[in-house]
């Protein structure tokens, strides 16, 4: 969804960037990889979803070589009810109580932290080259050299980044047409990484449902 959003929606993004998915970060998954192993040679196991490990998904801004001059890395998280409340504590992290004092503050440890403190060319990155090169080495050989000559040259500028932040739910009873959950006028005071921030929040009705239905078609028998 992430991805869908960031191609269906690129002019509107921050910085209008040109971005492009051209694979999504799955395979080479190492629990997932060993979880279909087995799937396949016991049906009888338990089938089980996995999320990733990282960023979500990453895309590519390219220029008219094939180079990546940007990327974008994001976080998609879903919650069946987009309150207030559900929203803090994704974000800034559950409550805690001071042992001492017994007072309750948030946890700091949400989405927030974990974008902050990502390093400036995630894990994701490598990976995404890995299966490019797997894929099309050859109309990809620009956007595979310049990945690796920002991952392995030291004096290489950095590759710049934009964040995006996809937050997915039914809305809250009482929302109305237009409210947000995350203020859009300034970046959040908690956001404090270098680099550009988008947030996307996805509305929908009965996205339980839409989830289900998804994942159930994953399962069935190939006619």
């Amino acid at each position: 969804m992430a991805g869908m959003v960031t191609e269906a929606f690129q002019a509107k993004f921050v910085g209008g960037h040109p971005w492009c998915i051209p694979i999504f970060l799955f395979r080479q998954h190492a629990d997932v990889e060993a979880y279909l192993w087995n799937l396949a040679r016991n049906p009888d196991r338990v089938r089980q979803i996995f999320g990733r490990f990282g960023s979500d998904f990453l895309g590519l801004a390219l220029n008219e070589d094939g180079e990546v001059v940007r990327f974008i890395a994001g976080e998609a998280k879903w919650r069946q009810r987009l309150t207030d409340s559900a929203v803090n504590s994704l974000m800034l992290g559950p409550w805690e109580e001071d042992e001492e004092t017994g007072e309750r503050a948030r946890s700091g440890r949400g989405v927030w932290f974990e974008v902050n403190r990502d390093t400036p060319l995630p894990h994701g990155l490598r990976q995404l080259q890995r299966l490019l090169e797997l894929r099309d080495p050859v109309g990809h050989q620009a956007a595979i050299l310049s990945i690796d000559q920002a991952v392995l040259l030291e004096d290489a500028p950095p590759l710049p980044r934009t964040n995006l932040i996809l937050i997915a739910g039914n809305g809250a009873r009482d929302r109305k047409p237009l409210d947000v959950l995350i203020g859009w006028e300034e970046a959040p005071e908690e956001y404090t990484a270098p680099h550009d921030l988008q947030v996307v929040e996805l509305i929908l009705s009965d996205g339980e449902r839409l989830i289900d239905g998804l994942y159930s078609s994953l399962w069935q028998e190939a006619k």
